[in-house]
Formats: C-alpha cells, structure tokens, sequence
C-alpha cells in the first residue's frame, strides 16, 4: 500500500533492486577512474563552497508549481565559510531562516494556516547549488542524454549517501542534472563568475512535471559580512550540519488502515508527509504536506505516528533527520 519518496526512501528501495553483479578489476577501476575525474572536474568548477572560497551573496528568484495558482518567492544565502552561513527562503505565507557552523544548523520557519504544502520547497531548494559531496563512490560510469543532449553519468554507490545519476555535459565538464527514479535536478545556463562558472537556471522535474524552478538574481563575492546574521535565530530547532550523516533505517513501518469513506468510494489516491525523525528514532512534526483526501491525510498521519527508526547520525552520534515520505492507496 505504501511508496516513499525522498532520502531515506530512494536509499532503501535501491539497496534492494541495484544489486550488481560482479565485474571484472580492471573494467571497474577503469569506470571509478574516470568518474572521480568528471566528478573532480565538476568541483573545481563550480563549488562555491570549497576550503578557502571567498565569501559571497547568492540571490534567486524561485517559483513552485505544486500548487494553484503557482508560488513565487526568494531564497537568499549569505557564506562566509562552511562554519558561517545564513538563508532564507520566503513565500507569501511562509518564512525559513536556517543558520549554520561546522557541526549544526538551526532552523526556523512561520508557515501561516493552509500554507504547510509549501513544506515541500525546503527539499526542492537544497538543489539550488550543485552538491558533489567529496564522498561519494563511483559504481559505474555510463551514456546518458537529457533533453537531447548526450551526458555522461556517473552512478553512485550505495553507502551513507543516497544513490544517484550524476551526470555530465563532456565538453565543458559542469553538471547538468542529478537523477533519482523520477525526479531530476537539471543545471543549465552556466555563467562564468570570478573564476567559477555557476548555473544560473535551476529546474526540478517530478517525470515531465516541472515541480521548482529557480533563477539566478545575483551573486556577489567578498560582501561585507554582519556577524549578527549567523546567530541561531530565536526559537529555532537544532539539526546536524554534517557531511558525513547516515541516514535514518526503519524498524517498524505498519501500513495505514485505509479510510472507509474512500473504500466504498473505490478511490485510490496518495499523501505526503514532512516528518523529524529524532535521535529516539520516533517521528516528530509530522505535517501533512499534500494529500488526494482529508481522509487519506489522517490516515497516514496515524500510521507514520507509529513508526519506528534507527536513527540517523554523524560521526557516529544520532541526530535528528528531517525527511518526506510518501503514503499511496490502493485498491486492487
């Protein structure tokens, strides 16, 4: 009855169906060779956040079609290094400040009522800037194509990050998507900055569905930097800022009892869910993001209530992890 989506579930559910048979030395060091480089080029080339980077301000307008009429807003990020960072993110009926260091990151949202389907941006903006962890794995490299465009693409293994496409335009060596199952993070019209080169267009696809979209606004180096800014707001919650996270391993996940309102009405639909899942491995927060019914959305909520996880941690030491998941319904 149940499909998941996001971090935790794209892990779990490609640790079961991506099992690869063995292939021969040679042919395998080949492939990691040549993907740690794709990968390395890309970082050399687009990180703004590497050791010693300059600091900067990125601004970009940003706009949701997962509601009607569509939403547009603002994210903001001010970076002096990986340990002083602010942003925000602002639609009409919400708000999120989120502040780190090198170990945590505070967070605080005001979301006003009936505007908590906006929930699902915060996933979609951590696409905004290109994430090529230094710790990804190289499992294989193969062909790939993007709107017409022949890519090549690196497949990540299954380890502490999820797995994913990472893939490539060749000849000027930047990212241009990121593919998990249906939904892909697409990274185009790239423009030289100092001496990076940034996408300027963020698009993230839900199959054919453009679902975000963001468009670069500014970004500005060695900007005067207000320490004020990287204080944990008041009031904020406190998650890990960990590069090195482990994520979360379910132990107890009962399938929801399905409403019967929507039995004897034969109607199958779906709910999603934002959720904490805290260092006792029990959810927390749980928010009903979008759901095909009222009936569906309490029926999840009950259920995931329930659940129960190994946490997910850094370095070793549980911490507490926010993620989605998806609820479906079905009759058959």
């Amino acid at each position: 009855m149940r499909a998941y989506t996001g971090t935790l579930s794209l892990a779990l559910m490609l640790a079961v169906t991506l099992l690869l048979p063995p292939i021969r030395a040679v042919a395998k060091d080949s492939s990691q060779q040549e993907g740690e480089l794709l990968l390395q080029k890309a970082r050399e080339l687009s990180n703004l956040r590497a050791p010693g980077s300059r600091p900067y301000r990125l601004r970009m307008h940003v706009r949701y079609m997962g509601s009607e009429p569509p939403t547009e807003g603002a994210y903001t990020e001010v970076w002096a290094s990986r340990e002083q960072w602010h942003r925000e993110l602002v639609f009409a009926g919400f708000k999120q400040i989120e502040v780190g260091d090198q170990q945590k990151r505070w967070v605080t949202r005001k979301i006003q009522a009936g505007f908590g389907r906006l929930l699902a941006i915060i996933f979609l903006a951590r696409e905004i800037k290109p994430n090529l962890y230094d710790r990804l794995e190289v499992s294989k490299v193969k062909d790939g194509q993007w709107r017409g465009q022949r890519l090549r693409c690196v497949v990540t293994k299954l380890d502490k990050f999820p797995q994913r496409n990472y893939c490539f335009d060749s000849a000027m060596g930047v990212l241009r998507t990121i593919q998990r199952q249906k939904e892909v993070a697409e990274y185009a019209d790239y423009t030289a900055v100092g001496t990076k080169t940034f996408p300027s267009t963020l698009r993230v696809w839900d199959g054919n569905r453009l679902t975000f979209e963001a468009k670069l606004e500014e970004l500005t180096f060695d900007v005067p930097l207000d320490r004020e800014l990287f204080a944990p707001p008041p009031g904020a919650i406190a998650l890990a800022n960990c590069d090195d996270i482990e994520y979360p391993k379910p132990l107890h996940t009962p399938d929801p009892s399905f409403p019967i309102r929507e039995r004897n009405a034969r109607q199958s639909g779906k709910t999603l869910l934002y959720m904490v899942v805290g260092t006792d491995g029990h959810t927390h927060d749980i928010t009903v993001i979008d759901s095909t019914t009222v009936g569906f959305g309490e029926a999840a909520v009950e259920a995931v209530a329930t659940w129960t996880f190994k946490p997910a941690t850094c370095h070793g030491t549980s911490v507490p992890f926010e993620m989605r998941t998806e609820v479906n319904f079905r009759l058959y």
